[in-house]
Order: C-alpha cells, then structure tokens, then sequence
C-alpha cells in the first residue's frame, strides 16, 4: 500500500489574500461607518451658513420691496447632496423646507394719528385701532449627521435660529426703534420642499412704506401692539430692553404665541406698515381710505386754474395703483374722474369761483374692498381764492377776507363796507411791523370807494388812504400804532371803504414790513367767518 501525503504548497499565499480581503473590508467598513459621516456632517454645517447667509440676502430683499415697491428675487439653498464616491454609500440628499405659517391679526390699540382724514380710518376701529394681518416665515432642513438641526424663522423684521438648547438672533429687526414703529408682514400661502436652490419671488403686497403720525388717543392708556411670534416675551424684552427706553412701557405675553408691547401714549410714532409676498399671483391690498395731498390746500386768484391732489391708501397706510377717484365741486358737479398712478394719486385741473373745497372719493365698483366706510371714502381738498402773495419771502399771507361785520373790535356795524382780513405771520423766530401800505387798485371802481381806513383788532387806525395813491407811513399817519404780527400767529385788519363792498370785487394791496414787501390780491367771500 502507498500512503497519500497532503501537499500545502501555497497555503500562506491563499490565507494572506484572505486576511488582506479581511482588513480592507473592516477598513471600508470603518471608513463607512466613521469617516462618511464626519465628512457628510461637515457638509451640513457648511449649508447651514449658507442657508442663514441666503436668508440674510431675503430679509434685505424683502426690506428693498417694502421700501420702494419694486419686486426682486432672492435665493436659497433649500437643501444639499453629498459628493459621490465610488466604494462607498452616501444617504439621501437633504431636503430644507421653506413654508408661511397661517396668517394672524396684528392689533394697534389707543392711537390717534395726526392727520384729520388717516385718523377717520383708525377711529373706525374700536379703541382707535388698525388691524392688519401678517404670516411668519420658517424654514428647517432634515439633515442625516446634524442632530441639532435649528429651526430659522422670519417674523416682522427680526431673523433667528431656533435650536434645541438655545436662540441665535441673525437681524433683531426695528419693530420698535426709538420713535418708529416698522412692522414689516408676509402674505400668501408659500410651501415648498427641495434639495436644490429655490428661487423666491418677492412682489410687493402693501409698499412702498409710507410713515403716519400717530400718538396716544387721550385715553390714559399705554398704546398697545399685539402679535403672534414664536419668541416669548423675555426673549423681545432682550431684543428691545425695556429699561433701555423712555417710550416702551412692557413687553408680555398675552395668550398662546402672543406678545403685547406696551408703549408710552405721551410721545409721538412714525407708525410704518408694509407687506409682500414670497410668490406670484397674490392679490394687492383692497383701498381703505383717501387723504389730500399735503398741504390740503392751495391758492388761487379768480378765474385761475389750480390742481387739486389726492392719495388713496390701503389698511397699512401706502398707497394704491389703479383705483378709480371722483373729483366733486361742492354743488356735487363731477369735475374729474381719475384712475390712480404708482404713487396712489391722483391730480385734477379745477378753476374755483371762491374759497371752497373739492371732494375726492373712491369709486369701489370692480374692488371687493369692504374696509373703506363712511368718511373713509372721500376727501375735501381746499381752494382758497383769492389770496395770492407777490413776494412770499415777507413770510406774512392773507389766510381769508370777509365783507360785513369785522371780528371783534373792528367797526362793528358798518356792515358790507367793511372787508376784514387775516393775516398769518408764517416765520416762527421774528415779529412782522407794517411800516407802510398802500391800495394799488380796486375793482371794479377804481373811485368808488374813496378814501380807505385801515384798523387793527385794537381799533388804532390809518385814515384816508386813497385808491392808486401812494403810500401811509409813519410821516403820514398813525400807522407806528398797529400791533406788530407775533411771529408764528395772526392778526386782523379790517379795511373800511366808503361804500358797499360785495363778494367779487377785489383790491390790490402793497404792504412793506421791515423793509421787505409783499402784494395781496383780496376779494371778499361775503359774511362767512374768516377762512
């Protein structure tokens, strides 16, 4: 018998190939298991600076729109991917997810705006209230390494990073900056999901921005600013200190995800609204109310064509395009209808016989507008005639005139062949003396009525002024007698004419103060009190 012997030639090489295989699986292994996911996390945090970068770019993109009106697009890095690599798995792509939250009232209570015809549209509110609406913007990313993922959020201005353990504030906004208010909304709504870069579309809502006066009602009680956020009380009282501010009396919660700023209603607020929306397609805000363009008033001699301005404006006080406004004469004559222009306004060409106001009021047909009630709807804007000044560098105008009985102590009873006058010393540092004056011309009979006195309230007079003559001065009258015209106040003067003296006549009147001169064309407006 032959005995078989086993042969382990090449036994070495086949057990060092397998230890090999061995170590360069638990190396890939390991690689796997460790080094993708480190270099996977470090990708996550580089998107998250960009995202928070990107976001930054939107809050001042949404700033630009709200300011001028104009809309522009921002980006956004939603989410990521991994580099791909050739041994190894890599998990899905990371998706961010940018969304509105659902709009919720935003309430100012206990205001009073300066101007006559903004306050009509907050006394419509009960006490003395705006109301607006706004949405909150969110975004959030699931990342795979990152376990802290945050939560940014955009609320009125202010962009921050919402962690588990933690806040970190990217733009504290101005909500309440000083004497400003800026409240700065969102509409519409914005979902979307992505790993790639999205494109937003920011068009302007409410904007540009104007500002309106306001201040407390007369109440006794604190202005009130009520809105949902998603930061509590402590966290604004760190953003705009209390303590810090003369004007903001408290800052606390007021129910679930509602803060209430409490403000001091004896100063006064530059209260600015705005709002727009993160896509196409949404709707602009409805008219809520008309205003004169200032000044509200303008001048014009007889048979003189002057331009009347008005302004519709939404429910955050900017203006509104594309709205239809009547223009009335006070006989309910329709003299102009007008459609306004970017600016919210509109002009009309109008030729006043007297003193009177022309009516602007907003034609809601085609609007679903339900905001612009009673005496929100129209505005009076007035024409003063005549009172025309030559020279206006005097700073001393002509506010109205009147025939019949003067004001005060001026010839009481002489009846129409007195005209009183009013006149406004506009420069607020210097007192404005008559030195002399003289009536150049009196329509429509230059003899008619002469001579001419001239009184103050106090009854100290210039006699004997003649029509076309020249002029009374201290060498010839009385005249160092009449009372200066305080700076910053008003005087009345009364001219007595020998004769009747009716609406439509008018008189043409040099007057030197200071050495400084000024010509009024006057024409009484019959027996109306001063204008």
């Amino acid at each position: 018998m032959h005995t078989l012997d086993t042969d382990d030639r090449g036994v070495s090489e086949v057990i060092g190939a397998i230890l090999v295989f061995g170590i360069l699986v638990t190396l890939l292994g390991i690689i796997q298991a460790q080094a993708v996911p480190n270099q996977n996390q470090e990708i996550e945090v580089q998107h998250t600076a960009e995202v928070e970068s990107d976001l930054i770019n939107l809050h001042q993109t949404i700033s630009a729109v709200s300011a001028n009106g104009n809309g522009q697009s921002s980006s956004i890095s939603a989410g990521t991917d991994y580099p791909s690599r050739l041994l190894f798995f890599n998990p899905p792509p990371v998706q961010g997810k940018i969304e509105t939250s659902d709009p919720q009232n935003i309430t100012i209570e206990n205001i009073e705006a300066d101007n006559s015809e903004v306050q009509d549209y907050v006394s419509s509110g009960s006490p003395n209230s705006i109301v607006i609406n706004s949405s909150r913007l969110r975004y959030r990313a699931e990342y795979n390494e990152i376990q802290n993922e945050p939560t940014v959020r955009y609320e009125y201005g202010v962009l921050y990073s919402r962690f588990d353990d933690g806040l970190t504030v990217k733009n504290e906004g101005a909500v309440i900056d000083g004497p400003r208010i800026n409240l700065l909304g969102i509409e519409g709504n914005y979902s979307t999901a992505s790993s790639r870069q999205q494109s937003l579309s920011v068009e302007p809502v409410s904007a540009p921005a104007r500002s309106v006066s306001i201040s407390g009602d007369g109440s006794g009680n604190n202005i009130e600013i009520e809105l949902q956020s998603n930061l509590s009380a402590s966290e604004w009282r760190e953003l705009y200190d209390p303590s810090s501010s003369s004007r903001i009396v408290g800052i606390s919660n007021s129910g679930s995800n509602r803060v209430l700023f409490e403000l001091d209603p004896g100063f006064d607020y530059e209260l600015r609204l705005s709002k727009v929306a993160l896509e196409q397609g949404v709707s602009k805000t409805e008219p809520a109310y008309i205003v004169p363009v200032q000044p509200g008033v303008t001048n014009a001699g007889v048979g003189e064509p002057v331009i009347v301005e008005y302004e519709v404006r939404d429910r955050f006080n900017n203006p509104v395009s594309g709205v239809t406004v009547e223009v009335e004469d006070p006989a309910g004559r329709t003299v102009a209808t007008k459609t306004t222009n970017s600016e919210g306004r509109v002009t009309a060409q109008v030729t006043p016989p007297a003193t009177q106001d022309y009516t602007g009021t907003i034609d809601l047909s085609g609007t679903s507008s339900t905001s612009c009630g009673s005496g929100k709807c129209e505005a009076d804007y007035r024409t003063q005639v005549p009172r025309i000044s030559l020279n206006p560098f005097t700073g001393v105008i002509v506010e109205g005139s009147q025939t019949g009985d003067a004001i005060g102590n001026i010839n009481t009873g002489l009846d129409d062949e007195t005209v009183s006058i009013l006149l406004n010393n506009t420069d607020q540092t210097d007192s404005a003396k008559i030195q002399s004056l003289r009536i150049n011309h009196y329509s429509p009979d230059p003899n008619g009525h002469s001579p001419v006195e001239f009184r103050n309230s106090s009854g100290e007079s210039v006699d004997n002024i003649v029509i076309g003559g020249g002029f009374k001065d201290s060498t010839n009258s009385n005249i160092d007698a009449l009372a200066p015209i305080p700076a910053g106040g008003e005087e009345e003067f009364a001219f007595v004419f020998n004769g009747s003296v009716s609406q439509g006549h008018y008189f043409v009147v040099t007057v030197i103060y200071d050495n400084q001169r000024a010509r009024y064309f006057i024409s009484p407006q019959g027996t109306s009190p001063l204008l």
